[in-house]
């Protein structure tokens, strides 16, 4: 008498079926803790780590210039591949005009020379990277900085000369408070988000 019963070929896709299948009987809180399990290790997978602690520190950087010059963050993020990250200020934050232009500059600098601070090189200002923040500078001063970071045009030594005063500034700024840049870098690398509180507290019990 032949055998009745259906040949079974174990492959990928009947392993599937099987994990389906051992699933059913879970409950809905065990199926949606596995399903952010599953996604947290594809994020792990795709994380690129060093990208991620380069982007951390660029943050950091970003937030601990704001945080000298007495203004507030919203919060901080890196991306899930760890390629980007984001450090917003508070709107409320308000200066006189010189003093707003002169905080957004630091602020965009903040970031790319921390990033060449924790590199041990020399900051690029034509990184494709740091478009965003460059775009930033532009917006509060002009093309005529921009060419100078840009080393372009070294027809306006007035403003090369101010120029390199900011670039000088920030890199103290930064040396200064190097401690809370590193600790707000580490915990945003390891989280992804920060609030603006915690860089603050951050920021403030490093220079104590």
């Amino acid at each position: 008498m032949p055998d009745a019963r259906r040949k079974f070929h174990f492959d990928e896709t009947s392993e599937t079926r099987l994990r389906d299948h051992s699933a059913a009987g879970k409950g809905p809180i065990w199926r949606r803790n596995r399903a952010r399990e599953a996604e947290a290790e594809a994020e792990e997978g795709s994380l690129d780590m060093e990208a991620a602690l380069e982007s951390a520190i660029h943050e950091a950087g970003h937030a601990v210039v704001i945080l000298d010059a007495g203004g507030s963050v919203d919060r901080l993020s890196v991306s899930a591949d760890g390629l980007t990250g984001q450090c917003v200020m508070r709107s409320s934050w308000r200066k006189t005009p010189l003093e707003h232009r002169r905080a957004v500059v630091r602020l965009g600098l903040g970031g790319i020379l921390a990033s060449a601070k924790m590199g041990g090189t020399v900051p690029d200002f034509n990184d494709p990277r740091f478009k965003s923040d460059m775009m930033m500078i532009e917006g509060e001063v002009g093309n005529i900085y921009m060419n100078f970071l840009h080393e372009t045009t070294p027809k306006f030594p007035l403003v090369s000369v101010v120029a390199k005063i900011e670039i000088l500034a920030t890199e103290e700024i930064l040396a200064a408070h190097w401690t809370a840049v590193w600790v707000i870098a580490r915990e945003l690398f390891s989280q992804r988000i920060m609030k603006g509180e915690r860089a603050k507290q951050i920021f403030c019990d490093a220079k104590n």
